[in-house]
């Protein structure tokens, strides 16, 4: 989860406007998505857990729907907030 709170505050710093939902799958387990704009760009990140220590995975991330690869979005998230850590 720190990774999730790492880039929530980098993209609060830099200017986004965030949604963080906390939810859980068919199976009980907790995952987070953050939905986050700034015009005209859009990311989509969600952090995951199916185990019992609680720790948190990136599990999916979308930039401007069309950055399908995770090289490539941690690229545009590097230069927006100059953070790959956080992701």
């Amino acid at each position: 989860m720190d990774n999730a709170v790492k880039f929530i505050n980098a993209l609060v710093r830099h200017g986004w406007s965030l949604n963080v939902m906390h939810e859980q799958d068919s199976g009980g387990n907790p995952f987070v998505t953050v939905e986050a704009v700034r015009r005209p760009d859009h990311v989509h990140a969600s952090w995951h857990t199916r185990d019992n220590n609680g720790r948190y995975r990136l599990f999916s991330l979308l930039v401007n729907e069309a950055e399908s690869t995770l090289s490539k979005a941690l690229e545009f998230i590097k230069a927006e907030v100059g953070e790959t850590d956080a992701a």
